[in-house]
């Protein structure tokens, strides 16, 4: 045991009472030695046990939970005068019968397992002694220091019988509830530290009158602060130490942490090492500044919350100068000082600042880095802690801004923000920004809250932003612990991209009650080639790149005002996997361009229902175009109008049917590498599912395997508890009761329910929603005709399965149908109105107002007045969009009219057939006629529908026939007669440009 090094007390380690330099403490404990209400049978005087005066057990270490035995005894308690001096000190759980097992005993560094030799005078008076453990039953490893007691060795003399004498429960039996002392603290301690709360700068605050605490550790914390925190929550500071170890580690380490008394976990901590065990203790706290800022960023489960300290290190030179692993905890903090994610809310509606750091010509810093980087911690330096360097002092009652008096151009690149640290320059003609260097990265990385004002910034590097902002608190793990609310606010900022560059200006992955405020923000690529969009967005959540990425289960917002862009896409909207919604708020915004508003292909997003494969949501006003683009679709099943499905069938791919017999069930193609996909490629980052203490690793290409193949995988190394998908289901299961974690486990089974199932469903296609009923068939009705699954379908195709379903459902044919173009924003201009015709008006057409609030469809040469995005039935009421710009896609058309504009000459005389190609569409047909060699006609006898553009005509099957030509002909407005748009039309009147139709 000569070489035994103390081990690491980290978060959720001490909560004791230690004020060993406190002459009145250590008297008031010295008076209690004739009681000691510890034993549960106090001893007599002449007792050797009465010299234990006081034992503190940690309630963890490393982490660890330190359990204590229901029955604990002081086995034995000596001193002797053997080999100079020998002390022992053995503490012994008892099972209530006869059988004591040794738990713990005393320990100094550098003494054997037997005995601590007590030679000279440092054993006299009131002493300190460490206590390790001897066995793992307190649920941390043996050799593991876990506590301290404090025994009174008088004058020195002898006391005991060393070695042989051993205390029965019945005569050394202890409370083992006075030993940890989070829960039990003895009233006249608790009176002499209620006094010295005259300490603390009010009398009261920063700490809670109704909670204990060192008057050592009242007199160091001037300040607090806690955000993110519950306010009905009891704080403390569990934890502040410096501690010196010894070779071998031979560093020496502060600590703080803050301890949630009523959940009875730590919620933020911080630590610093220096390499040296015998630096001074000056000398160590040159290097630590007055102020500290705790995170969660060493805490296995993320909080969310981080707390701001403000110290005085001169009150406690004399305390700590020893550094001797010196430790003082449990401080209650005042309710004053605790803030909650609402509490800090009003960020954003304010600007002002505590702390100014001016840049320019003459000043402290000249350089934005310089400036920047001097705000960093010296603690972490420029490491990241939740995506960002943390400045030690910035926090929401401290706002720092960097503050540019110059006008002029000032230069960074992948520059890193640290929260709560603002940035306002000389106006966006004054101070321009720009790379410092060619490297692929951002000009300003903001991840965390933060403020712009006043510049204009360049990005002259290709494709790379001037602002990037992903949301870290994505990459937190679970749903509860994303928790923090991350602000930004930019206001009258121009972004630029230069020549070559074809990339978001501004960029954030949005996630978990983020809210981003622009104001007067303009967004500009000089390029005219450039198509990517000014300012881009995206939600968050797994996706195949990244897959540990975490849901995002709170909404989050971008509100633009008084914002624009010339480009020809100003906004790129993406959904990149199922999350809460997102909002865009739009306000006196000018966007001439079209917001793109995406989903990723293949099946990264996989929900339940169609609507949920866009996760955004636009309000405000929105007078320019929009485009839906969903590579797979918003597909959902159709049966006839008026009709409704039931059977235990129709719930799994029907769902709820609307007046058009549509469902909202999502259906994709079948896919039997689902799992796969939801864990990704692993040949980089290595993945874990965990299921009752097992573990499998994916370190493969997942994404491409069979879920028959991955499932085999994770049995071979989870053998107790299987994983499948069970017969006629589309979720894993596992042993019901086991828990299940690892990097992936929420990914591939979301919620386990009491009999081991998850709620992440393994594919979207019809057979994989009915799964294998050939032992429990399923059934769909429709109108009085029903069909019978009762075959494995997991495998099988949506063409296959719908065949099946319509040989039986003759009268009410089921088909898939995508109604991802139905989708327009809330914030686009609408006019609820009434179908009072005798038949459906399509989505698509053109409408015409009949009354005030009557339409009909737009007829040839009509002046539009608004377009349908979803069919209204005859006599019922819908709305027509007022939109003065539409994006292609929202409006397939047909073919226009033909006109003759070459008779051509030579030709066999009949009809015959056009050759109709290209456009998009299909189905458009017609003949030519030629007599005496010409052409004198054409007809159109099917328009098609879908086209996009003008399709090709072309004359042929004449034989002899050269020269003769026909195109389709231009109407006013672009509309044909059935208030579809003629493209062809449009583009000869100027009402089409960039795929964008305009129809006023």
């Amino acid at each position: 045991m000569a070489d035994f090094e103390t081990p690491v007390v980290d978060a959720g380690g001490l909560k004791v009472l230690i004020d060993s330099f406190d002459a009145e403490v250590n008297a008031k404990l010295g008076e209690k030695a004739a009681v000691n209400p510890a034993f549960i049978i106090p001893p007599p005087p002449t007792n050797p046990l009465i010299r234990l005066l006081k034992v503190e057990i940690y309630t963890s270490v490393n982490g660890t939970s330190v359990a204590l035995p229901a029955r604990l005894c002081v086995r034995e308690i000596a001193r002797d005068a053997n080999s100079g001096g020998r002390f022992r000190l053995r503490f012994a759980s008892y099972d209530g019968v006869s059988t004591y097992t040794e738990e713990f005993r005393e320990y100094k560094a550098g003494a054997g397992a037997g005995y601590i030799a007590v030679s000279g005078s440092e054993y006299t008076g009131l002493v300190w002694i460490d206590l390790l453990t001897l066995t793992t039953n307190m649920g941390v490893p043996i050799s593991t220091k876990i506590g301290r007691a404090l025994v009174d060795f008088g004058g020195g003399e002898v006391f005991g019988t060393y070695f042989s004498l051993k205390y029965d429960y019945d005569e050394g039996g202890y409370r083992t509830n006075a030993l940890q002392l989070s829960n039990v603290y003895s009233n006249d301690i608790s009176e002499s530290i209620e006094e010295s709360q005259s300490y603390s700068p009010d009398g009261k605050k920063p700490f809670a009158a109704a909670m204990t605490g060192s008057k050592t550790l009242r007199r160091f914390v001037r300040g607090i602060n806690v955000y993110g925190a519950e306010p009905s929550h009891r704080y403390t500071i569990s934890n502040c130490s410096i501690s010196q170890f010894g070779s071998p580690t031979n560093l020496t380490r502060m600590g703080f942490e803050i301890y949630d008394e009523d959940l009875g976990v730590a919620v933020c901590s911080t630590r610093k090492d220096v390499a040296s065990g015998t630096i001074t203790f000056a000398d160590f706290i040159a290097a630590i500044p007055n102020t500290l800022k705790l995170t969660d960023n060493l805490l296995a489960t993320k909080t969310g919350m981080y707390a701001v300290l403000d110290l005085d290190w001169s009150a406690v030179t004399a305390y700590f100068a020893n550094l001797g692993g010196t430790t003082t905890a449990a401080a209650g903090i005042h309710p004053d000082n605790i803030y909650s994610a609402e509490d800090v809310a009003d960020y954003l509606d304010t600007d002002r600042w505590d702390q100014v750091i001016r840049v320019g010509a003459g000043e402290t810093y000249t350089t934005l880095r310089a400036a920047v980087e001097a705000t960093y911690s010296p603690i972490s330096g420029a490491t990241l802690i939740n995506g960002s360097p943390i400045c030690e002092f910035a926090h929401y009652n401290n706002r720092v801004l960097i503050d540019v008096v110059d006008d002029g151009e000032f230069n960074m690149t992948g520059l890193y923000s640290p929260e709560w640290v603002e940035f306002r320059m000389n106006g966006e003609g004054g101070t321009i920004v720009r790379r410092e260097n060619t490297d692929p990265e951002p000009l300003l990385e903001q991840r965390i809250t933060g403020k712009i004002f006043d510049c204009t910034m360049i990005s002259d590097t290709p494709s790379e932003y001037c602002i990037h902002s992903d949301d870290f608190n994505r990459n937190m793990v679970g749903g509860i612990n994303q928790t923090t609310r991350l602000m930004q606010s930019y206001k009258r900022v121009k972004m630029v991209g230069g020549e070559g560059h074809d990339g978001w200006l501004f960029g954030c992955g949005i996630s978990s009650g983020q809210a981003i405020y622009f104001e007067d923000v303009t967004g500009e690529h000089l390029d005219p080639d450039a198509t990517r969009a000014a300012f881009g967005f995206h939600n968050s959540g797994p996706t195949l790149a990244s897959p540990t990425i975490k849901h995002s289960y709170k909404p989050a917002r971008v509100v633009m005002r008084g914002c624009s862009s010339p480009d020809r896409t100003a906004i790129e909207l993406s959904t990149l996997a199922t999350s809460a919604v997102c909002s865009l708020t739009l306000i006196d915004c000018d966007f001439p361009g079209l917001i793109r508003i995406g989903t990723a292909g293949g099946f990264a997003v996989r929900p339940d229902l169609a609507k949920d494969r866009n996760a955004w949501r636009i309000g405000g006003v929105l007078p320019t175009p929009f485009l839906r683009e969903d590579p797979i679709g918003e597909n959902v099943l159709k049966t006839t109008a008026g009709e409704t499905a039931s059977g235990d069938a129709a719930a799994l791919i029907f769902g709820t049917v609307d007046e058009f017999g549509r469902g909202d069930k999502f259906i994709s193609a079948p896919n039997d590498n689902a799992i796969g996909q939801l864990i990704g490629n692993c040949t980089v980052i290595s993945q874990t599912l965990t299921i009752g203490g097992e573990t499998h690793t994916f370190t493969e290409n997942e994404s491409v395997k069979s879920n028959a193949t991955i499932l085999s995988e994770i049995n071979a190394s989870i053998t107790s508890y299987p994983v499948s998908i069970p017969a006629g289901e589309n979720v894993l299961k596992t042993t019901a009761g086991e828990d299940v974690g690892g990097t992936v486990g929420g990914n591939l089974f979301g919620t386990v329910d009491g009999t081991g199932r998850g709620s992440v469903m393994m594919g979207n296609s019809l057979g994989e929603k009915l799964g294998d009923c050939s032992s429990t068939s399923k059934s769909l009705t429709i109108g009085g005709e029903t069909h019978t699954f009762n075959t494995n379908l997991r495998a099988t195709s949506n063409g296959d399965i719908l065949s099946a379903i319509n040989a039986s459902i003759t009268t009410y044919p089921v088909s898939i149908v995508d109604i991802q173009f139905e989708w327009v924003p809330d914030a686009a201009p609408k006019r609820r109105v009434l179908n009072n015709t005798n038949s459906t008006i399509e989505k698509g057409r053109f409408a015409k107002l009949t009354g005030t609030k009557t339409i009909a469809t737009c007829g040839e040469d009509d002046r539009p007045e608004g377009w349908i995005y979803r069919d209204i039935l005859a006599g019922d009421n819908g709305h027509i969009a007022l939109s003065r710009q539409i994006a292609r896609p929202y409006l397939p058309g047909p073919m226009a009219n033909l006109a003759i504009t070459g008779a051509g000459s030579g030709g066999t005389n009949g009809t015959f057939a056009l050759l109709i190609t290209g456009g998009g569409g299909s189905g458009a047909a017609g003949t030519f006629t030629v007599s005496g060699g010409v052409v004198t006609s054409v007809a159109i006898s099917d328009r098609g529908d879908g086209y996009t553009s003008a399709p090709t005509i072309t004359i042929t099957g004449s034989v002899g026939l050269t020269g003769a030509t026909a195109e389709e002909v231009a109407t006013e407005f672009g509309v044909d007669a059935d208030g579809k748009i003629d493209y062809d039309a449009a583009m000869k009147r100027g009402r089409m440009a960039g795929g964008v139709v305009r129809i006023y």
